[in-house]
């Protein structure tokens, strides 16, 4: 009897023991969580309705604060970053201001406009693309009684690009004339692709083989066996 009232009482401690270790452990958690919840950060979002290609100023920018847990690395948070820039997409007020959708204003030409580049059955990127990229954009299309593949677009500036519904939607910056032929070309031709640009230093370039120097012409001939014969054989006379 005393050892089952023992055994009971062991038993007891050690349950109670491990219910306070865990409700200082849940309590703990809790209040991480709600430290984190409770910090915030300043964001900048549009503080009126802004159409594309607007210039950003002060009287346009309000900052609101957001939970830090929410942060994503696209956010504004110092004014000095959105400085003498513009908005690339239409705003509505409360908008978030993003790095994806503000561009320098010397980035983009005044002659310049932005066009859309959708992935579509007869619009194929063959590698995958993103803001900063170049690429350069080839046209199959007929002429006449003629079938034509060529690139009718060189170098290409990709302002910005976005996912939606699986797919990776690009804006590329270019001059009137060219955006009206690429809008053309995207209702009309039989396919476009678009094709990256990996740009590669000049200074990897092989030299001209006239360059490269000669080592052979620097070593000595070996010295065979009927050499070795007859330098031992002038030694013995």
């Amino acid at each position: 009897m005393i050892n089952a009232k023992r055994k009971a009482f062991l038993f007891l401690s050690l349950a109670f023991i491990l219910a306070l270790f865990t409700a200082f452990y849940v309590l703990t958690e809790i209040s991480k969580a709600q430290e984190a919840l409770g910090e915030t950060i300043r964001v900048a979002v549009a503080k009126q309705d802004l159409r594309s290609y607007s210039v950003l100023t002060p009287d346009k920018i309000d900052w609101i604060e957001v939970p830090r847990s929410t942060q994503q690395s696209s956010y504004i948070l110092n004014a000095s970053e959105i400085e003498e820039s513009i908005v690339i997409v239409n705003l509505a007020k409360g908008d978030l201001l993003t790095n994806n959708i503000v561009r320098p204003v010397i980035d983009i030409p005044n002659n310049h406009r932005i066009v859309w580049l959708n992935p579509t059955s007869n619009v194929i990127f063959d590698q995958s693309v993103t803001g900063g990229d170049i690429v350069d954009i080839i046209v199959s299309y007929k002429d006449g009684n003629d079938h034509l593949t060529k690139r009718r677009f060189q170098d290409v500036d990709v302002v910005t690009a976005e996912e939606r519904d699986s797919k990776v939607l690009i804006k590329v910056s270019m001059d009137l004339q060219d955006a009206e032929e690429l809008i053309h070309f995207q209702n009309t031709a039989q396919q476009i692709r678009v094709l990256r640009v990996n740009h590669i230093s000049s200074s990897s370039e092989e030299l001209p083989l006239e360059e490269v120097p000669d080592e052979t012409e620097a070593l000595e001939p070996l010295e065979t066996e009927d050499d070795v014969e007859e330098e031992s054989d002038e030694t013995d006379s």
